[in-house]
């Protein structure tokens, strides 16, 4: 059984906007008409008055202020309608605002997991660790583990070629104060001896001599 009384459709969104704009323009050209009438018949009862035509004027008068009437009512009408626009208007912008303001949220707090500053915290951690692991890595594989017994040896070998040195009449020369960089060249210029020696060097080696012949 169908009903008596079916429930109407309600109208799309696009449709009651387009009405309303259509009201509203229907109405502005009323008001625009009362207005115009409004005028006409002014003038229209004081050319009368001037013409000594009071009934008529009177006519006009009368016919003006129904116009005037008119003219307050769709003035009522236009207020009540724009309102109603401005805040189809608003709902919009409120609408899309929402709209835009969820997208962005759900963005935002997706930035927001990626940038847990707990997580950012922990791996400038592991970054720095894993640095400071790969810089004593370097360090241990630039170590040379011969270089004390090699400098062990080289010593050694420093103090038998001055034995040598002593043993054949030779002095050593006194230990410089300053760093002096030795040429490693073959073609280096002969150490030219110090004639001036101390008694102290000379009894040293007639000692050592001694005890080498004994």
């Amino acid at each position: 059984m169908k009903k008596l009384f079916p429930k109407k459709k309600q109208p799309s969104i696009s449709t009651g906007k387009a009405d309303l704009k259509q009201s509203i323009n229907q109405i502005r050209m009323g008001i625009k008409k009362y207005e115009k009438d409004s005028q006409d018949f002014h003038l229209r009862a004081r050319k009368a008055v001037a013409e000594g035509n009071i009934n008529l004027a009177k006519n006009y008068l009368l016919r003006r202020k129904r116009a005037l009437g008119n003219l307050e009512r769709f003035q009522g009408f236009i207020i009540k309608l724009e309102r109603q626009q401005d805040a189809i208007d608003s709902a919009e912008t409120i609408k899309t605002m929402g709209t835009t303001m969820k997208s962005t949220t759900a963005v935002l707090k997706k930035h927001v997991d990626e940038l847990n500053p707990e997580q950012i915290m922990e791996m400038n951690e592991e970054s720095e660790e894993a640095i400071a692991n790969l810089e004593e890595s370097a360090e241990v594989m630039s170590e040379n583990p011969d270089s004390e017994a090699e400098s062990d040896a080289i010593d050694e070998e420093l103090e038998e070629l001055k034995t040598q040195v002593m043993l054949d009449g030779g002095n050593l020369p006194e230990t410089p104060t300053s760093n002096i960089s030795v040429p490693l060249e073959d073609d280096t210029e002969p150490i030219e001896e110090d004639p001036s020696k101390s008694e102290k060097v000379k009894k040293e080696l007639e000692k050592l001599k001694k005890e080498l012949d004994g």
